[in-house]
């Protein structure tokens, strides 16, 4: 048996949630603006691309947790989008990022049925609103990759 003793279980339990700071309630707001560089130039916006919040979560005792989706939208016409979302529990530090699935294929050839998925991991700041002007394609900085 690993803890025999209920009183000790416990209170080590309690330390260790102490250490580990859970984060309770937190909320976002995310305005931003999608714009696309690619071969033909620069189309001013990226519209109807899927924005999602995600939280990544920690490897815990070796248990692997699966991210947590904490809210999506899609941009305008005007590549403008407005997300907010908020995540209820978690153990540890935050690690929100976004991923944008568009169609801003910059310097590669667009492929038939496919669509790109981008990567930006955000500041854990949360309860705060974030304007992100964000760049895709050619000039992007973002980590992408090929989603069919």
């Amino acid at each position: 048996m690993f803890c025999s003793n209920v009183s000790i279980c416990s209170f080590c339990f309690l330390l260790l949630l102490l250490l580990i700071q859970p984060t309770i309630g937190r909320q976002y707001r995310i305005n931003g603006t999608l714009k696309c560089h690619n071969l033909e130039g620069i189309r001013p916006y990226q519209s109807e691309a899927l924005i999602q919040l995600w939280e990544a979560d920690v490897k815990l005792f070796g248990v692997i947790d699966k991210d947590d989706l904490l809210g999506e939208t899609q941009s305008k016409k005007d590549g403008m989008f407005e997300l907010k979302a908020k995540d209820e529990w978690e153990l540890g530090e935050l690690e929100p990022y976004l991923l944008i699935r568009h169609t801003c294929w910059g310097e590669a050839p667009q492929e038939e049925n496919c669509a790109l998925l981008s990567r930006m991991d955000l500041q854990p700041t949360p309860e705060t609103k974030m304007l992100l002007p964000i760049i895709l394609g050619k000039e992007s900085q973002l980590e992408t990759m090929v989603v069919c």
